[in-house]
């Protein structure tokens, strides 16, 4: 008998364009990266909605997902916005990056649907360079219900 997967790791609903909680998480977040080039990792980027907010600040940005459709639509949405951007399929272990090459990573809600959290953010900072920065968020257990494409105010 196959036991189901852990509900933690069920992939999550990428936000839409234009949820409003991606204008929040780029506010909370934005003033405490590099102000201007470098690169980004968006970990769990989804179809790239809310990477697109940060497409400014960056000269390359990498998008990571589990899901292929996904990483599509990251790259069709990227595509246009003036910034050398790519999505890339993650096979959910290893960060298909090499060491030091990141100058930020950003990830919103994603930690808790990684099989081993433990090696996730070990392969973050791996790729991380020395000094950069990471901003991630992950539920808070006691909110009411799960959040993911929920449209709050």
């Amino acid at each position: 008998m196959t036991t189901p997967n852990p509900h933690n790791l069920a992939e999550g609903i990428p936000a839409d364009p234009g949820d409003f909680i991606l204008e929040r998480r780029h506010r909370l977040v934005h003033r405490y990266l590099p102000k201007a080039g470098g690169s980004l990792l968006d970990f769990g980027c989804g179809n790239g909605a809310q990477t697109a907010y940060f497409a400014d600040q960056f000269d390359s940005i990498t998008g990571l997902d589990v899901n292929a459709r996904s990483v599509a639509e990251f790259n069709t949405r990227l595509a246009g916005l003036g910034v050398s951007a790519r999505g890339v399929a993650y096979d959910g272990l290893d960060v298909p990056l090499e060491s030091a090459s990141i100058d930020c990573v950003v990830s919103f809600e994603v930690l808790e649907h990684v099989g081993d959290e433990r090696r996730a953010l070990q392969e973050l900072h791996r790729v991380l360079r020395p000094g950069g920065s990471i901003a991630m968020s992950v539920p808070n257990r006691w909110w009411i219900f799960e959040t993911h494409g929920a449209e709050l105010p």
